[in-house]
């Protein structure tokens, strides 16, 4: 396979308790913006 990329969730230094999904899919869709160039969204201020 060419350029083919694998994101996984060995990069987690403990694993979750509880909901391994969620946490998953964090990283994998930080990862693919990692290899895109793709930059960080503009963090928004929530009023409190």
């Amino acid at each position: 396979m060419e350029n083919l990329r694998v994101i996984d969730a060995s990069v987690m230094p403990t694993m979750p308790s509880a909901n391994t999904y969620s946490a998953t899919m964090v990283i994998a869709e930080k990862g693919s913006d990692l290899i895109r160039g793709k930059a960080a969204p503009v963090p928004v201020a929530l009023a409190s």
